[in-house]
């Protein structure tokens, strides 16, 4: 299973044109730890760099990028993500989007799970998360997140409707 896991603020923001969070929320760091565990975490080049360009403890790590140059022990890297999903098509791991906001883009078709963190802040500008078009997804559960500092949030999870039976709408 394709799965998403993303922090968007009220506006779309995912990160900040530096890539870095525009926010931190302990609370929500926990949830992606905990739902990414023993899981494919799949991030495009910058995501990673992000992560100092190593990967996180106990999931295994790919990377989508154009350099076919990079290498980094425990890490794999694909050049697309269809070559990334084909590699993994028969992992009984779920496979989880985490960034940025171009590879959520290009995922949408191959996601049926996602777990959003609604962070209730305007940010203004940096990078976007894609619309959620109403058509294909609906919402399957609202769990009220709390207050992190002046910060308020809440987890949304999304089940895509209409797939076709290649898995994509």
């Amino acid at each position: 299973m394709i799965k998403l896991i993303a922090a968007v603020s009220s506006d779309g923001i995912i990160g900040t044109t530096n890539n870095e969070l525009p926010w931190i929320i302990a609370a929500d760091l926990k949830r992606f730890k905990e739902k990414t565990m023993g899981g494919i975490l799949v991030v495009g080049r910058k995501t990673f760099e992000s992560l100092n360009s190593r990967p996180l403890p106990g999931r295994e790590m790919a990377v989508i990028t154009r350099n076919k140059r990079l290498v980094v022990n425990g890490v794999k890297f694909f050049t697309s993500l269809e070559d990334c999903i084909t590699f993994y098509s028969s992992t009984k791991k779920t496979i989880w989007i985490a960034g940025g906001g171009t590879l959520y883009a290009s995922a949408m078709p191959y996601v049926e799970e996602m777990l959003i963190t609604k962070v209730h802040l305007e940010i203004g500008r940096g990078i976007y998360f894609p619309p959620i078009n109403d058509t294909n997804w609906k919402v399957s559960d609202i769990e009220l997140g709390g207050i992190e500092g002046n910060i308020t949030y809440d987890f949304i999870t999304y089940q895509k409707i209409n797939l076709d039976r290649n898995g994509k709408y």
